[in-house]
């Protein structure tokens, strides 16, 4: 539907059947964002989109879809995406405005924007348990609209004796309002010849209220078919997604349990997605992305949802490959290293996504080991200085006599170039004797720190299979030394 509607199959397989379409509310299509100015049968009816965005990408299934909303009756606009993984579908709204408060054809009645999250038909006597976190919720039919807030996640239970349980996780907590009624309802009244018998069924309606022209309003939620309650609030207290961003210029979501990101980018201006804290995916023009990362290899799908595009998007990932796997002829593929940057020319393309695979480089392993576990001489260990590591540190003043050292035994797995670390704190710059398996180095430079804890990245260093040692000792001295990392 136009304003986005979502369509959720499960064991209840008549549930469109029996007379749905003659009762459901309109206003209120599961997963639609509209505002409720009274409109006509047909109203609008076959009018396209002043908006050119909708489309997505997709791999081995899941899949990342989106829309840019332009109500064609009104000044509702917003962004709308959807990303479907392996059990669960994640919807985001932002970016959601409108101008009207009253609707002058319908007696000045306010105008409200609502998104709905689901107006789901209940059983004969509507009285399917609804939990909101935790707490099951009244199951009469004459309770009016519901007001709620702080609210994390809901379970509804199916008509089907099994397989058609409903869960529903808020990211971030939120306020909803929900009605258990009983709507009657004709098929004259939506089609021209329709039957004038009246038909009642039984709904729960659940939405977010955006109120009287909002600007730049948003939501998240996330479908979870087929759960129990108990799997439900579980779900919450641990959820698999992420929202990675939700704004009017972009809409990103992570999976974790499965290593995929879906992305969707408006505009046409460089913009950047974030993952646990720092930039991971950057498209430059408005796009459809799809990232799944199988640990050896990123399988990755993109497009341009709009088919207006008459040139290229280029992507940049914060990762390095070690190749590419494969391309589509479309795709070019610009460098592997020190992050992936790719483009992909979409002109004539019909939104249709185009696909590259990178292969990846080894994960470094990194081990750190302790000063304090160390084989020490001639020095003491401390906790003097906040933000050690471990148990404590090689205290600075103990470090200042000729043969003063830390022996570290250090476990390679194979032979090859390894890189060393170190964390100290000094005041000023210093230098230190640095030894492997006995034979002197360069000096370990360590630089003035003003006291704080800092690293010293030595570079590469060469380690048998199996044990090595690494000695540090004095040179200059008075340094606090916490620990070392090899990394591979």
């Amino acid at each position: 539907m136009s304003h986005g509607q979502t369509y959720l199959y499960n064991n209840d397989q008549t549930y469109y059947n029996q007379d749905y379409w003659s009762t459901i509310d309109f206003y209120h299509l599961p997963g639609t964002t509209v505002n409720t100015r009274l409109r006509n049968n047909y109203q609008a009816q076959s009018t396209a989109s002043s908006k050119s965005w909708a489309g997505g990408s997709s791999i081995n299934g899941y899949v990342t879809a989106g829309m840019e909303l332009a109500d064609p009756t009104s000044a509702l606009t917003g962004k709308k995406s959807y990303f479907l993984f392996d059990n669960e579908l994640v919807a985001l709204g932002a970016g959601i405005t409108d101008t009207a408060t009253v609707d002058a054809n319908n007696g000045n009645a306010p105008v409200y924007v609502h998104t709905t999250v689901d107006d789901r038909k209940l059983n004969s006597t509507g009285d399917n348990t609804f939990t909101v976190n935790g707490t099951v919720q009244s199951a009469s039919l004459a309770q009016g609209v519901q007001s709620l807030t702080g609210v994390n996640w809901a379970h509804l239970a199916g008509n089907t004796a099994s397989g058609s349980d409903l869960g529903y996780y808020f990211p971030g907590a939120t306020s909803l309002k929900t009605e258990r009624l009983a709507r009657t309802g004709s098929w004259s009244l939506i089609t021209a010849g329709g039957s004038t018998t009246a038909v009642t069924k039984n709904y729960l309606n659940m939405y977010f209220d955006h109120g009287t022209a909002p600007t730049n309003a948003s939501y998240s939620y996330v479908l979870l078919p087929n759960r129990t309650a108990s799997q439900t609030s579980a779900y919450a207290s641990n959820p698999d997604i992420t929202v990675l961003r939700n704004d009017a210029s972009a809409q990103a979501v992570k999976e974790k349990s499965v290593s995929t990101v879906g992305a969707n980018f408006w505009t046409d201006a460089l913009t950047t997605i974030n993952v646990d804290g720092s930039a991971y995916l950057s498209s430059d023009k408005k796009a459809s992305i799809m990232i799944k990362d199988w640990g050896t290899s990123l399988d990755i799908s993109a497009s341009d949802p709009t088919q207006s595009n008459t040139g290229v998007i280029n992507f940049e990932i914060q990762r390095s490959a070690s190749g590419v796997a494969f391309n589509d002829a479309n795709v070019t593929v610009i460098q592997t290293s020190p992050t992936i940057k790719f483009s992909v020319n979409v002109n004539g393309k019909k939104g249709a996504a185009a696909r590259v695979k990178f292969n990846l480089a080894a994960t470094p392993t990194t081990t750190r080991y302790e000063a304090e576990s160390a084989a020490l001489t001639g020095v003491t260990v401390a906790t003097s200085k906040a933000g050690y590591s471990g148990t404590g540190h090689v205290l600075a003043s103990s470090f200042e006599a000729t043969g003063d050292k830390i022996v570290f035994s250090v476990n390679a797995p194979a032979a090859g170039t390894y890189q060393l670390k170190v964390r100290y704190a000094d005041e000023v710059d210093k230098a230190q004797y640095l030894k492997v398996n006995g034979v002197s180095l360069s000096n370990l430079s360590l630089p003035s720190s003003s006291g704080s804890w800092m690293d010293a990245n030595y570079g590469g260093i060469t380690l048998n299979a199996g044990s090595n040692t690494i000695e540090i000792s004095k040179f200059y001295g008075w340094s606090d030394i916490d620990y070392i990392e090899i990394s591979q």
